[in-house]
């Protein structure tokens, strides 16, 4: 059995503040607003590592009705279907494969380097009056899928492919904003 000590607490920002970031970004310069629209869409409606959203390929992408999905090999190679139904991230890449319809299925979407892609974020952040790094916004998600949209910790565990369920409880344990615990106790029926 492999001991695993925790680490401190997980940062991350309401799904407000996701909000803000993202309209914060449409004010960009033109040419590296697409780019880092879609970088923050694979970190925060996928869960991505930022070396996983800057290595995305088109050919990892399924579109298939019901079963539209981001296959990855995330650390230690272990392979995992990431869902991407119904979010702001499908649509975007729907609209990519549309208007280019002769894509290169090999090349990535993000032709930028992680260490830019930090940049951005963090200026980002900046603009918001946030602290911000790629992963808060890996962090966002798990947060937000565990306390607002009551999904289970076994299968947030699986979508991040965290390989002990203990890295990922620690998403469960981030909440300490009395609203937040307010409103989960309402979702508890005592019937």
């Amino acid at each position: 059995m492999k001991i695993v000590f925790m680490k401190s607490l997980p940062q991350y920002i309401t799904h407000t503040q996701v909000k803000d970031l993202f309209q914060s970004a449409k004010s960009l310069k033109s040419y590296i607003r697409q780019e880092c629209i879609l970088v923050m869409q694979f970190m925060y409606f996928a869960g991505l590592r930022v070396s996983e959203a800057t290595s995305v390929t088109p050919s990892q992408i399924s579109f298939e009705p019901n079963e539209e999905t981001i296959r990855l090999f995330g650390k230690g190679s272990r392979e995992r279907l990431v869902p991407i139904a119904n979010t702001p991230l499908l649509e975007h890449l729907s609209y990519l494969r549309m208007a280019n319809p002769n894509t290169n299925y090999d090349q990535t979407y993000i032709t930028r380097h992680r260490t830019t892609v930090w940049r951005w974020i963090n200026n980002l952040g900046n603009k918001n009056n946030l602290k911000l790094s790629p992963h808060t916004l890996r962090h966002s998600y798990a947060r937000n899928l565990i306390m607002l949209g009551n999904v289970p910790i076994t299968v947030v565990q699986k979508v991040l492919g965290h390989e002990f369920l203990q890295t990922t409880y620690r998403y469960a344990e981030i909440s300490d904003n009395f609203e937040d615990i307010k409103k989960a106790m309402r979702t508890i029926n005592y019937d």
